[in-house]
């Protein structure tokens, strides 16, 4: 984190969701607890239909995030799933 936060200081301050052994007694900052959506073929089914939808003439409302794609929802398929709508949005204007 002290690369991407150089304010932090001189301890190092490392984020793990799986950790390979429990960090020193003291040193942890903070505990969270996550859960993933399942992906299988159904929720592919589910974004294609979502797609068809989202690229309908004349649409005027568009969903972009990590789970309106494809695979492991992460932070990166929110941001592909960002210019996806940009793109509608610039052939909607240009319609």
């Amino acid at each position: 984190m002290n690369k991407v936060l150089p304010e932090i200081g001189k301890i190092e301050i490392f984020q793990t969701w799986n950790p390979l052994e429990e960090p020193q007694q003291g040193t942890l900052i903070s505990r969270s607890r996550f859960e993933r959506p399942i992906i299988d073929l159904k929720n592919r089914k589910i974004i294609e239909e979502l797609k068809a939808l989202q690229e309908q003439p004349g649409r005027k409302i568009w969903f972009c995030g990590s789970y309106a794609r494809y695979g492991i929802p992460l932070l990166e398929a929110g941001v592909s799933t960002s210019l996806d709508v940009r793109r509608w949005v610039e052939n909607s204007i240009r319609s």
